[in-house]
């Protein structure tokens, strides 16, 4: 349900927003909190709050 709601919510010209990351903290599920975070950061969010902000770029700057 998770990117079908997403998909579901854009398509109703919702911005969606994802928050919060912690880089001592990943999400269940999640072997680390870089690869949580990149992963969020490849879905079409207008944005992301993180605790750890230089983390936060640091991982989107390897996505480019």
């Amino acid at each position: 349900a998770g990117r079908a709601l997403l998909d579901a919510l854009l398509a109703n010209n919702l911005n969606v927003h994802a928050w919060t990351f912690r880089h001592d903290q990943p999400g269940p599920g999640w072997p680390d909190a870089d690869s949580e975070l990149s992963a969020h950061l490849q879905l079409p969010l207008e944005a992301v709050f993180c605790d750890f902000p230089r983390r936060a770029l640091a991982c989107r700057a390897v996505l480019g």
